[in-house]
């Protein structure tokens, strides 16, 4: 591929799990050498978590931990042990950049803060993100993907009106907010250094990233006092609007018509039934009012056809619609994603042939991929300590007997 765009960038990452290790992810793909620091107190809990191969054990067969994990090195490190803190800060004097998510004041408590860092290299970017941010009542608050969101409001507006909220589905902010609003900072920390020579301490509030996924929320409530909630699939500008039964096994075709002439569009694709040109489904107010009986009426018509079909038909006359795609779909049947090649396959030592998926964006010269698979527990300890560090064969081994490499 040529030399990316980040090379010569490294990242001493604390990041676990989700929201953290998907933002060193993207800048790894680009081909930033990001160094994920563990230990046995401290694994990355992603990687025994939906595993690929429940029947064989091991800390690289997740797919969780290996979607989210690609092109990264990784060691284990007891930072509970003096030398092992030695180590890290050495490994941090020679980085650019250093991540975490951890919860507020913990990286301070490791004797890692940001004033402590300065002092081994003036010139770092340190990017923390906690749940809630520094300062305030709840600084030192705990959570995940699930916790956020629900405090910031999303879990109030997903999900059907006569029923409990439920989650925006696959933690949305841990995919889509907070990781692409950490990347976002970090590139534009590289900047400033790269124009003024000096670091930057980055603080991201995983919260406060969640509240920019409300849209129009906040603003309906400042100008209108009006809360809003849970709605389903429907839409407060027309109708239909949803996700409509097809043929086969759960399989489904979302549909949304907002104008007349889609309507009209989805009419002539349904051969134009009686029922759609007389009565109260003539106007958009009659659709809305009577939406109940319209979206019986559609799903008669959806489910005798396959989803594929249906989707084919309304986009020909102009409907915006679309299948509700599963797993295997992505992978096997979507010509899209084929013709962009976003799917790469990577080989894991403990799981075999696994897919990830490329990033959402491509630089037309330097186009970032994943390089390599998620790497094993402390697969990287000898190349890091060793060849980066500069520890002897007798200190390395010395380190190992003091259970430094823990």
């Amino acid at each position: 591929m040529g030399k990316l765009p980040m090379e010569g960038i490294r990242i001493a990452d604390f990041t676990w799990w989700l929201a953290g290790t998907n933002a060193t992810r993207i800048l790894a793909n680009y081909g930033a050498e990001v160094i994920k620091i563990e230990s046995s107190a401290h694994m990355d809990t992603a990687r025994n978590v939906n595993p690929a191969l429940p029947a064989k054990p091991g800390t690289g067969v997740s797919s969780g931990y290996n979607v989210l994990n690609p092109s990264k090195l990784a060691i284990n490190l007891n930072l509970k042990h003096p030398k092992g803190i030695e180590l890290v800060k050495r490994l941090i004097a020679v980085s650019d950049i250093v991540s975490d998510n951890m919860s507020g004041g913990a990286t301070e408590r490791l004797g890692l803060g940001y004033d402590e860092l300065v002092k081994i290299k003036p010139d770092i970017i340190v990017i923390n993100m906690p749940v809630m941010g520094p300062g305030g009542p709840h600084s030192h608050w705990t959570g995940q993907g699930d916790q956020i969101t629900a405090a910031a409001g999303l879990w109030h507006m997903t999900g059907y009106p006569d029923k409990l909220g439920v989650g925006p589905g696959s933690v949305l902010t841990d995919w889509s907010g907070v990781p692409y609003h950490a990347t976002t900072a970090m590139l534009a920390a590289l900047h400033y250094r790269n124009r003024t020579g000096k670091g930057q301490h980055i603080v991201l509030s995983q919260y406060e990233a969640a509240i920019d996924s409300l849209g129009t929320a906040i603003l309906d409530y400042t100008v209108n006092g009006r809360v809003q909630s849970r709605t389903g699939n429907r839409s407060p500008y027309g109708a239909p609007h949803g996700v409509y039964q097809c043929q086969g096994e759960d399989r489904w075709c979302a549909i949304d018509v907002s104008s007349d002439e889609q309507w009209q569009g989805l009419c002539r694709a349904m051969g134009d039934p009686e029922w759609s040109r007389t009565g109260v489904f003539t106007t958009v107010l009659g659709r809305m009012e009577n939406v109940d009986e319209l979206d019986s009426l559609i799903e008669e018509w959806t489910s005798d056809r396959t989803a594929e079909d249906v989707t084919k038909r309304l986009q020909g006359h102009g409907v915006p619609a679309g299948t509700v795609q599963n797993g295997r779909d992505l992978l096997e049947n979507d010509p899209q994603l084929k013709a962009r090649d976003y799917f790469v396959s990577l080989r894991y030592p403990e799981g075999g042939e696994m897919y990830v998926g490329a990033d959402s964006f491509t630089l037309s010269e330097t186009p970032g991929r994943p390089r390599m698979h998620a790497p094993l527990w402390g697969e990287h300890n000898e190349h890091v300590f060793r060849e980066i560090l500069k520890l002897s064969a007798d200190e390395y081994a010395e380190y190992e007997l003091d259970g430094v490499f823990q």
